[in-house]
């Protein structure tokens, strides 16, 4: 599947997932998450665009304040149903694990592509 094709499956699956709610933590949210990503990620060659794109779109698809998931269910749902490989889908949740400023105390992601997300999250943008 082309990256392309790949996003806007992604696009049709939060907003699926995020139908129902309506505080802020929803597709609108997301997408901008991930239009913000994808500037940053412009500048950093060495980070890897996929992993940024997908953990931007599905950063708050199993966020503890919304469903009721465990082991990042719904974003490797999602990720297993277009045959991502094990190791990207790896990365992807390690990345969405890393991004929430309160479940991580406060600390920096420990790759570039963690550190893109959260600050594309947490920028208010």
């Amino acid at each position: 599947m082309d990256t392309n094709a790949l996003l806007y499956s992604a696009i049709n699956y939060i907003t699926s997932i995020f139908s129902q709610n309506t505080d802020g933590h929803d597709t609108e949210h997301s997408l901008r998450v991930y239009h913000y990503a994808a500037k940053l990620a412009a500048h950093y060659p060495e980070a890897d665009k996929t992993v940024i794109y997908l953990s931007a779109l599905l950063h708050d698809v199993d966020d503890h304040k919304l469903f009721n998931t465990t082991n990042n269910a719904n974003a490797r749902f999602f990720l297993n149903s277009k045959n991502i490989d094990s190791d990207t889908i790896e990365k992807i949740c390690s990345v969405i694990n890393s991004v929430s400023f309160s479940n991580n105390k406060r600390m920096k992601p420990a790759t570039i592509e963690g550190c893109i997300v959260q600050y594309s999250d947490n920028s208010g943008y």
